[in-house]
């Protein structure tokens, strides 16, 4: 049975990117999905048997499980992407690193 599943999906609407007309990235973005996706799924695997430890109801567990859902917070959040800033030197949206990554992963 599915439990959860990450959705990543084609964006738009955001500002044309400079010297392009796309607003949008249906079309070439699948490899970043594809990306996010694998990467996604396998945070999910590392994670279930801390999760599995907190359903079980202890409360070694369920600290386990908190710590857990904290770290795939900040890992998946590395996944995020930042629509008004196109990656450096290039004409794509590219993932962007969080804040709190560039500041050490806080």
């Amino acid at each position: 049975a599915v439990r959860s599943c990450l959705w990543f999906t084609y964006r738009s609407g955001f500002d044309p990117i400079p010297a392009t007309q796309f607003t949008s990235d249906a079309g070439w973005g699948c490899m970043m999905r594809s990306g996010q996706m694998i990467v996604g799924a396998a945070l999910l695997r590392l994670k279930r048997a801390e999760l599995a430890a907190a359903e079980r109801g202890t409360a070694e567990g369920t600290r386990a499980a908190a710590e857990a859902y904290a770290k795939e917070i900040r890992a998946l959040g590395v996944l995020a992407e930042e629509a008004e800033e196109p990656a450096e030197g290039t004409d794509v949206p590219t993932a962007q690193v969080p804040a709190a990554q560039k500041q050490g992963m806080q």
